[in-house]
């Protein structure tokens, strides 16, 4: 019978090694780490406090809610043939049935909403002079409203009534043109032509106190002394809505008939537009980035007339070089006519000034005595 073996050192080891191991308490189980936080099915909501809050959307929920039949009577209003009393207005049938019709809505949103600083509808400028403006004719609805608000509320015998309504009108105005594109602007200047022509009516009645007289100068106080409407500075914002506007959107081969389309397609032309109209029609993308470059340089010479010792005689000179196609027929068909633009900006400055000297000049309404 064969004798065993004796165990080797390495054997040894490895059987005392496993009944050490078999002497050790078996490892915990591993706790399973938390399922990753899912996120939350509604996202939590961005508080705006009411003074942070954009005029601009408050506009456009009460535009939507304006009704139809109060803005074309009160577009039927003459004012001048309605005179301030009520019973003017009552005699009058334009103003009469605008006085039923303004009785029921409430102007305060539109007074409240021209406070707030902040103002910026976002507007798509990248698509040119396709943007669409639609505000715009539902502001200056809101100024004729917040006008014929004012005059009813003189003739009630409320003229500080009347005054936050123009002070109001004046605000949207400025608001208005911080959009940086002409036509608003040039709406800016028509809106607060109203107020100042209602606030000279207001000023020459004798009734206003000195805290609604306050407000109206304040108001046109913080207005831009040399150009109310920023209707200059909209002039550089036209210029940038027509460069980006043509010329990401015009390339390519065809580029200058798609641009004439887009344009001019169904506009009234006389020959010198028309004749224009067919060379830029027969441009590539390429073309047209050279001939840009030659608009800017129309509008630099603009510019630079504008703000010259003699703006007007400078202005139509220019004008006179971009006609000649001078700057190339592309200028002369998108740029706008400097020249009138001047000139409404001159008319909201001169406009505004003659209503601060009015206002300040007023007969203020005395005080009533206390009863003794």
């Amino acid at each position: 019978m064969p004798r065993p073996r004796p165990a080797s050192a390495l054997t040894v080891l490895a059987l005392g090694g496993a009944s050490l191991l078999a002497l050790e308490p078996p490892p915990a189980p591993k706790t399973p780490a938390p399922p990753p936080a899912m996120p939350s099915p509604v996202p939590p909501v961005a508080r705006v406090a009411p003074a942070d809050r954009n005029a601009a959307i408050k506009y456009l929920a009460l535009a939507m809610e304006m009704p139809r039949d109060l803005t074309e009577k009160v577009a039927a209003v003459d004012y001048d043939a309605c005179g301030v009393t009520l019973e003017s207005i009552k005699n009058n049938p334009a103003a009469a049935a605008a006085l039923a019709a303004i009785e029921s809505y409430d102007v305060a949103p539109w007074i409240n909403a021209s406070r707030l600083a902040k103002y910026d509808l976002e507007l798509a400028t990248e698509e040119g002079f396709s943007l669409l403006l639609p505000h715009l004719g539902k502001l200056r609805s809101a100024a004729r409203i917040l006008r014929w608000s004012a005059r009813v509320s003189l003739a009630q015998g409320s003229p500080a009534q009347a005054a936050e309504r123009l002070a109001a009108i004046v605000r949207i105005a400025r608001h208005a043109s911080q959009d940086r594109i002409l036509i608003s602007s040039l709406v800016g200047v028509a809106m607060s032509a109203v107020a100042f022509d209602e606030m000279r009516t207001l000023a020459a009645g004798g009734t206003l106190a000195e805290s609604s007289r306050t407000l109206l100068v304040e108001t046109l106080e913080s207005l831009d002394h040399v150009d109310p409407f920023l209707v200059r500075s909209s002039l550089r914002g036209e210029r940038e809505l027509a460069v980006q506007g043509t010329l990401g959107r015009f390339t390519g081969p065809d580029a200058g008939s798609k641009l004439v389309e887009a344009f001019l397609q169904g506009s009234d032309q006389d020959d010198a537009t028309r004749l224009r109209a067919k060379i830029i029609s027969e441009w590539d993308g390429r073309r047209i980035a050279i001939e840009l470059d030659r608009f800017n340089d129309a509008f630099d010479a603009l510019e630079e007339a504008w703000d010259s010792s003699e703006p007007k005689e400078v202005i139509e000179r220019v004008e006179a070089r971009v006609n000649a196609d001078e700057f190339g027929p592309l200028a002369a068909i998108m740029i706008p006519a400097t020249g009138r633009v001047h000139a409404a900006s001159e008319r909201a400055k001169k406009d505004r000034e003659t209503t601060l000297a009015t206002l300040r000049d007023a007969a203020i309404a005395q005080p009533s005595p206390s009863p003794r």
